[in-house]
């Protein structure tokens, strides 16, 4: 077999993978509304070494239009990390959150809400069998009488409970580490640019040539430091919108877990399950951006 016919191969097996996932998701109803959405919005799901690069099962970009399953992981793990996915895609073009131009905290916060509510809905998706066998027990309650079923009652609210979209979206802020290490990852990288434009700058200001070359690279490096620190300094505000993806199903009519409508409570709520220095660190890093902004004079005015 040639190597063309290996690479053809490959991508028939893959291929096949892939459809068969989209099948398995598609027999859930709300699977199946997911998925066409993917279609409408011409969104490409295949496998890939991608998730896997940044320690994910799956991965969806906005810009690639593209959903990322780790081609190393085995179906049964995909079919509900592809449900996990499609809810990210639900949460972009159904919702349409603005995720670009918030402050630090509210880009943990943000994240928190959106990360939280895709596992909570792929763990959701994956008991979605067991929700018949809740009916018929709830079901069957009526039908008894007295103290046995108040005790009864009792112990299976508490069961459907932990069954819950919200018993998995607060599960999940314990384990929210990684997605908080983006955010600080985010930020340390700002800095670097930050410092990057600055040095250039300076060496440019040592070139004594007004060559409409190095005059471009000048005003390249400042609008740079001029939107970080707008970005920054002038912080837009949480998406009103926010509390909107909170929903146990897809549909407006769907009732939300959190009973929040206000997205600054809400906000104010997830804040409080953030650690303390996390927050910390990456408040600082953009202080420690700013400070680096303003000390170029391309922000506040030369001293001396």
């Amino acid at each position: 077999m040639t190597a063309a016919q290996k690479k053809a191969a490959s991508s028939a097996a893959a291929r096949k993978r892939v459809n068969a996932l989209i099948r398995a998701v598609a027999e859930n109803p709300e699977g199946c509304a997911l998925i066409a959405l993917a279609r409408r919005e011409k969104i490409r799901i295949r496998l890939s070494g991608k998730p896997r690069a940044v320690d994910a099962v799956g991965l969806f970009s906005e810009d690639d239009k593209a959903i990322d399953l780790e081609r190393s992981a085995k179906n049964k793990d995909l079919t509900e990390v592809l449900a996990h996915e499609l809810r990210h895609l639900w949460q972009s073009r159904i919702i349409r959150l603005d995720t670009n131009g918030l402050s630090a905290a509210d880009a943990i916060v943000q994240r928190r809400l959106t990360e939280g509510d895709a596992f909570a809905y792929q763990i959701r998706f994956q008991l979605a069998p067991a929700q018949d066998e809740i009916a018929a027990v709830k079901k069957a309650l009526t039908t008894m009488t007295g103290k046995k079923k108040a005790a009864a009652r009792k112990e299976f609210n508490k069961l459907a409970g932990s069954m819950e979209m919200k018993a998995f979206f607060l599960t999940m802020q314990s384990d929210m580490k990684d997605y908080d290490g983006q955010t600080i990852k985010s930020l340390k990288l700002k800095l670097e640019l930050a410092k990057l434009c600055v040095k250039q700058r300076q060496l440019l200001d040592k070139i004594p040539s007004k060559a409409k070359k190095w005059e471009r690279e000048r005003s390249k490096a400042d609008n740079t430091l001029k939107d970080l620190y707008n970005e920054i300094a002038h912080p837009r505000p949480l998406d009103p919108k926010l509390p909107d993806i909170l929903r146990e199903g897809l549909t407006q009519d769907c009732p939300k877990y959190f009973r929040y409508q206000n997205v600054a409570n809400l906000a104010a709520f997830i804040r409080k399950q953030i650690p303390k220095n996390t927050l910390k660190q990456a408040q600082g890093l953009e202080k420690k951006i700013l400070t680096v902004i303003k000390n170029s004079g391309v922000i506040a005015p030369r001293r001396g």
